[in-house]
Order: C-alpha cells, then sequence, then structure tokens
C-alpha cells in the first residue's frame, strides 16, 4: 500500500492540472528565453527610434458645397485630388521632381527657393570658400557665380541658397527626375477621406520632412481650385468660340435679308427649304469640326517641339485619325509606366520616345491633312448652299419664308449659348466660395512614426509573442523527461522517490544535507525514499542495493550518501561503498580521504578501508586509488566475496555505482545485488539516454526495482506548479526552519509571507 507522501508524490507528478498547467510550466522552464527575446525586441525597437526616418503627418480640411449645375460634385473633387495630375502639379511648384544625387560630406547647405526653367537636365554647385558658389550644368558648362542667401539667377535657374557650413572644394549636384514616378511616390502618401454627411474632405499627407508635407496638403489644395478654374475656363473659352460663331451667322444672314427686303421681318412664316436648312446645318458642324482639329493641330505641334505630352480631342469612332490618337495614347501611358522603374535614359524608355517622336509627326501631318479636307468640304458645302438660295431668290414668298427660319434657328441658338454662358460665369463665381479650407494644414511638431510609448509597447508584445511561440515551439519538440508521467510510462518503472533541489547554502563540504539540516524538507524526501524502500524489501534485512543513473552530473551520489544516511537514522547498519573508480567523488561529501578504499581492499594492499563513522551513524568504503582495470576489479571474484561478507554484516549496504552509458561498471555490479534503483534528473536527460540505460542493464539480467527522480537543478519542480509538494519551502511551520528559511533575510521572509496571504 503506497504511503501518504508517496501518494501526494504521485499527484504532484502525475500532471493531472491539464494542458493549461503543462504549457504554463513549460513557459516557466523557458523564461529566460522569452525575456531574452523581449529584450532583443526592445532593443531593436530602440535602435528604431534612433536610426529610423521621422515620418510626420499634415492634414488639411475642406467644406465642399453641392453644385447641382456643376459636375465637379464632392465625389468628383475626391478623385480629383487623388489624380496623378494635381500630384504632379504640386511637385513642380516645390520642385521636388529635382532630387540631390550627390552631396559632399559636412556640407550643410538649405536651398530656400529653387527654380529651373528650360531644359537642364541638372545643376552642379561647386563652393569655392564659405560664402561663394559656382553653378554649373551637368556637362559642365558654367552657368555663374552666387553668393550665400542671394538670389542666383541665370541660364533660367532661379536660386536662393544658405550655406551654414561649407569650404571650398565641396560640390552639391541636384538632378531632374521624372516627375511621374516622383508623382506616384507622392500619391502613395496621400490620402484623401470624405465625410458625406457633414460635407468634408480631408486631406493627409505623410512623409519624412514636416514642412514639406505642411506645403503639399496646402499646395493640393490650390492646385485643385486651379484646376476646377482652369477647366471651368476652358469651357467658358469654347462656349465664347461657339457664340462668335453664332454672331457671324446672325449679321451675315441680316446682310441677306436687308438685300431681299426683309428687314422688317414681318408677314407670316412659311415652312422653311429642308435642303437648305440641311446645307446649313451641315456647314455649321464641319466648321466647329475644323476648328477643333485646326486648335488640336496647334496643341501637338506645341507638344512636338517640348517634347511634352499631348490630350488629343475626342473624336467619333468613324473619324479617321481615331486609330492614330489611340495609338498615341498608348504609347504615352507605356511611357509613364515605365518611368516608375526607370530612368529616361533606360533602352526600353528611349526606344518608346522614339515611337513617340514618329507617331506625333504623323497624327500632326494628318491633322493638317484633315484640316485641309474639311475646309474644302466647307468650301462646297458653301457653294451649294448660295446656289440654293439664288435658286429661290425668284420666288419671293418662299424666299422670305427660308430667310424668316434662317434667322428664328441662328436667334434660338444664340440666346441658348448666352444663357450657358451665364450658368458657366456664375459657376466661376461659386467655385470659390464651393470650396472652403476649414483648417489649413499647419507644420507637424512631432513625428507620427516613430512614437516612443507605441514603438516600445509594440515591440515589447512582439518580443513576447516570438518568446512564447519559440518557447512553446522548444517544448513541442524537447525530447528530455520533463515530469513523472512521461518517466513512468517512458521506462515503464515504478518511482520510488522525488528529491527536489538541495539549496545552495547546504550543505557544507564534508557534511551531507541529511546531517546538516535534518528537518529541511530536502531531508522529508529522503524519508519517503526510505520508507518506499522498507515497503518494497518487505523489511527485510540484509539488503544491498545498487544506485546508478545513465549520464553523470545526475545527482546519484547525492542520493545514494543522504539515502544511507537515513537509513542510519532508524539504527539500521549501513554501509555504503563508492563503487565508482574512475571519478571518485563520494569521499569528499564526507570529508574523508580516498585511500585505501575499495581498490585496496580488493587488492589485498589494505585490511582496515572502511570507515566506521559516529555523525552520521553509518560505515563507510571509498573507492580507493584509480585503478587501470577498474571492470575487471569489480567483476572479480574478491568483489563477490566481499559483498556475501557484508551482506551478512549489514542491514543495509549502499552501492554508487558509475553512470551506466559511458562505462559498464554498473551492468557488472547490477546482477550482484537485491534492488537496483537508477537516478533521473528531470528536464535534462534525453529520453532516449534514459531508455538506452533501461536496455542495457536488462541485457544483463538487472532487474530494476524503481526510479529516483532527482530534481539537481530545480527546473523541474520550480516550472511545474504541482510538482512543488516537494519543494523547500511547503514544510515550513510544520517540520521547523527550512533550509531556504536559515537562507532568507527577515525582510524577504515577510514579503513572503504577505504574498502567500494575498495569493491566498
Amino acid at each position: 500500500m503506497m504511503s501518504q507522501p508517496e501518494a501526494k508524490q504521485e499527484n504532484a507528478w502525475s500532471g493531472d492540472d491539464g494542458v493549461p498547467l503543462r504549457l504554463l510550466g513549460t513557459l516557466r522552464r523557458r523564461w529566460r528565453l522569452v525575456g531574452l527575446c523581449v529584450v532583443l525586441a526592445l532593443l531593436g525597437g530602440v535602435l528604431t527610434l534612433f536610426l529610423a526616418p521621422p515620418v510626420y503627418r499634415a492634414q488639411t480640411v475642406l467644406a465642399v458645397t453641392p453644385d447641382p449645375e456643376s459636375d465637379s460634385d464632392a465625389a468628383g473633387i475626391e478623385k480629383l485630388l487623388a489624380s496623378r495630375r494635381l500630384a504632379e502639379q504640386a511637385l513642380r511648384r516645390l520642385n521636388l521632381d529635382w532630387q540631390v544625387i550627390e552631396q559632399s560630406p559636412d556640407l550643410q547647405a538649405v536651398i530656400s527657393r529653387f527654380a529651373v526653367s528650360g531644359g537642364l537636365p541638372g545643376l552642379m554647385i561647386r563652393i569655392d570658400d564659405a560664402q561663394s558658389y559656382r553653378v554649373y550644368d551637368l556637362a559642365g558648362r558654367f552657368l555663374g557665380d552666387g553668393r550665400s542667401r542671394q538670389p542666383f539667377v541665370s541660364e533660367g535657374v532661379d536660386l536662393l541658397l544658405e550655406l551654414e557650413a561649407a569650404r571650398a572644394g565641396q560640390q552639391l549636384v541636384l538632378e531632374y527626375r521624372p516627375v511621374a514616378s516622383a508623382a506616384l511616390a507622392l500619391l502613395d502618401t496621400v490620402q484623401v477621406v470624405a465625410d458625406p454627411q457633414q460635407r468634408l474632405l480631408t486631406v493627409t499627407v505623410t512623409g519624412t520632412d514636416a514642412l514639406q508635407v505642411r506645403d503639399l496638403a496646402n499646395l493640393l489644395v490650390e492646385e485643385l481650385r486651379a484646376e476646377l478654374a482652369m477647366r471651368h475656363g476652358e469651357q467658358l473659352a469654347d462656349l465664347q468660340r461657339q457664340l462668335q460663331q453664332a454672331r457671324q451667322t446672325l449679321a451675315t444672314l441680316q446682310e441677306e435679308q436687308g438685300r431681299a427686303g426683309l428687314l422688317a421681318m414681318t408677314g407670316q412664316a412659311v415652312p422653311p427649304a429642308a435642303d437648305l436648312a440641311r446645307l446649313e446645318q451641315q456647314r455649321a458642324e464641319l466648321t466647329a469640326l475644323r476648328d477643333r482639329i485646326r486648335s488640336a493641330a496647334g496643341r501637338l505641334a506645341v507638344a512636338v517641339r517640348d517634347g511634352a505630352e499631348f490630350i488629343p480631342p475626342d473624336l467619333d469612332a468613324s473619324s479617321p485619325l481615331r486609330s492614330m490618337t489611340a495609338r498615341l495614347d498608348q504609347l504615352q501611358a507605356d511611357r509613364r509606366q515605365l518611368l516608375i522603374d526607370y530612368t529616361e535614359a533606360h533602352p526600353q524608355v528611349l526606344q518608346v520616345d522614339e515611337a513617340l517622336t514618329v507617331t506625333r509627326s504623323e497624327l500632326l501631318t494628318a491633322f493638317r491633312s484633315y484640316e485641309r479636307q474639311l475646309t474644302s468640304q466647307i468650301d462646297m458645302v458653301s457653294r451649294q448652299l448660295q446656289e440654293a438660295t439664288a435658286g429661290l431668290a425668284e420666288q419671293s414668298p418662299a424666299r422670305q419664308a427660308e430667310l424668316r427660319q434662317r434667322w428664328q434657328i441662328a436667334t434660338d441658338r444664340l440666346a441658348a449659348l448666352q444663357r450657358q454662358e451665364d450658368k458657366l460665369r456664375a459657376g466661376a463665381a461659386r467655385l470659390a466660395n464651393r470650396i472652403k479650407v476649414i483648417d489649413p494644414a499647419v507644420t507637424p511638431r512631432t513625428p507620427l512614426w516613430p512614437d516612443p510609448p507605441r514603438l516600445l509597447a509594440l515591440s515589447a508584445g512582439c518580443g513576447l509573442l516570438g518568446g512564447v511561440l519559440l518557447a512553446l515551439l522548444l517544448g513541442a519538440v524537447d525530447r528530455r523527461f520533463n515530469s513523472i508521467e512521461q518517466i513512468r510510462e517512458g521506462l515503464r518503472l515504478p518511482i520510488f522517490g522525488v528529491i527536489p533541489k538541495i539549496p545552495e547554502t547546504v550543505p557544507a563540504r564534508g557534511v551531507p544535507v541529511a546531517v546538516q539540516s535534518p528537518k529541511a524538507p530536502v531531508v522529508e524526501a529522503f524519508r519517503a525514499l526510505r520508507t518506499r524502500l522498507h515497503v518494497a524489501t518487505g523489511k527485510q534485512p540484509h539488503q544491498v542495493i545498487l544506485v546508478t543513473s545513465s549520464l553523470p552530473g545526475e545527482g546519484k551520489s547525492t542520493v545514494s550518501t543522504n539515502l544511507a544516511v537515513v537509513l542510519g537514522m532508524t539504527g539500521a547498519r549501513v554501509l555504503l561503498i563508492g563503487c565508482d573508480l574512475r571519478r571518485p567523488t563520494l569521499h569528499s561529501m564526507f570529508g574523508q580521504s580516498n585511500e585505501p578504499g575499495l581498490v585496496e581492499l580488493l587488492t589485498g594492499e589494505s585490511r582496515d578501508a572502511i570507515r566506521h563513522l559516529a555523525s552520521p551513524r553509518l560505515d563507510f568504503l571509498p573507492a580507493g586509488r584509480i585503478p587501470e582495470n577498474p571492470a575487471e576489479l569489480l567483476g572479480s571474484a574478491r568483489m563477490r566475496q566481499l559483498l556475501d561478507t557484508v551482506r551478512s554484516r549489514y542491514d543495509y549496504v549502499l552501492i554508487d555505482a558509475p553512470p551506466v552509458l559511458p562505462v559498464t561498471d554498473a551492468q557488472i555490479l547490477s546482477p550482484l545485488t537485491d534492488l537496483t534503483l537508477v537516478v533521473v534528473e528531470p528536464c535534462r536527460v534525453p529520453q532516449a539516454a534514459a531508455r538506452q540505460m533501461v536496455a542495457a542493464l536488462r541485457d544483463v539480467g538487472a532487474v530494476i526495482d524503481g526510479v529516483v527522480v532527482n530534481d539537481r537543478t530545480g527546473r523541474g519542480f520550480r516550472f511545474h506548479g504541482s510538482y512543488s509538494y516537494y519543494g523547500n519551502r511547503n514544510y515550513s511551520g510544520y517540520y521547523g526552519e527550512s533550509a531556504d528559511d536559515l537562507a532568507e533575510s527577515r525582510l524577504r521572509r515577510s514579503t513572503r509571507a504577505l504574498w502567500d496571504k494575498l495569493n491566498g
């Protein structure tokens, strides 16, 4: 029947607390790893604070009043604010299509004003002294001399440069970059948010320069107003051209009516002649189309000259120029896309430029040819109209009716155009009031990122999460024994005892913990092991017990020493034999010399090798000197004879054997003993090593009676909450002062007692 301490011990190590507590134990075992991940993440956050460029945010809020008579509603304005065209215009006004590609170290210069007109691809500024400089183009052509804080105007360059720290020989190189790619990069930093209920638009610009993001946010609004005003202006100009044509048509009709004697325009109107009306309408349509083609040809000629983009007019699907304008649009779109990734000197860009040049020239030739063709058609229709009018001149009533009808049509058209003009002028007047800046952008004082509290909190959170995941992953792939359930199922052996960590303050050198601190909780664990041995042996005397382990350093010598001490406390005759003839350490635990010992006794060199100790009350036989043939000595007939002799004289003979895996000594001794105990250290020894130890002992016919779990480092008890039943604190107040209590200060004991009360 299992004793009460053993039952509690089984529950402590059985793992019945479930998966959450086992995971918690895994995290507690690897808390240093989790802490390291948190520290590294925080260091990364701190480095980011110092090394990452600050990101600023500027906002401007607009109030948009809807205009039912205009197509520029809030949704259209929102799209326009996020358009590439507005971004390009804002970039040009701030000269952000120029970038510093080279700057001498230690040169500190501020460009307060910068504007370049013409085709200069770049500028080179060379410092003469702390206050003067020279300006060159990238080809090395000298443009002029300049002074710090004084305007420099020459060769289309308007520059105001302030030299804060400069010396002779330093230089600054500015290069033009395609505005299309810069505009796309700017659009990535612009966000427009609409609030339809309050009719508000919020324009947000982010960037690494506080002044620049403020200026960009405000300039986008200015360019928005300018763009809307320009669109109204274009519509108004087109309408005025139509008004001029309508007035000319009305004046021509007035002259014809004067010649026909119809100035009074009296009498009843007659139905108009169908052919005259058709010819008049055809001539007006051809004239309007010719004017559009003439205007487009002029704009295309400017684009060919400057190498700029050309926006072709809208043409009917039946127009002979439709395919050419579509091809030009596609080439221009391809060039914009290429400039996002390449410079203007890239072979693909140059190939598209060559195709654009050819297409523009061909389209310009086609425009002019089409314009001449339309002029010929207009002349032909005018002659037909003149002939038809002359044919009706002799028929006075019909002639009068036709002129009246034409007069009425021209008058109605002129009135309709004048009404449209009034609406456009009124819309242009309302434009300033439709878009109001409620909250203009100001210079941001603090960066949006990195934000120290947020960054450090995010870094700590990421480090904690990464550390926890890493700890759980390592726990999942851990192939060590981390619970008594794993040891029992893995080795299929009964658990004889669980020994907690011996506090670092005890034992003193030469004194086992069971002698120095007999009331310590760890000694109670050895007493529980003694009880289990009594149950296993049926309290039969003259037992030879072998204590071994799989690997060195698992604490088998500590277990055998303290087990011998607690067995001697019952009045039993106990002999402890050190059989580790390769690395003997047992003698140091009693403060004894190692010679003479077992080796001398087996070789006949000494007959008085056994020490009779009074405190603790037991006999002790050390290993002796290190022999050349330890395995042969332990397997000799003299060793068997020695064990037979001491078996009859002592109640318990404990053999401290070497580890099983490194050497074969334990396999030689195990068949000569009555009980074999193997010591396993949790959270350290691989499962494969422990299984190999069991297999090696069984291969020689040894019977392993049980396992002693020795938590030598304290990792098993510290990181498995329920294992702490045999911890060094839970017996305090029942068995007297523990070893930890002896080592703790009064303040620490008081703090721990308060925590125990608070933690209930």
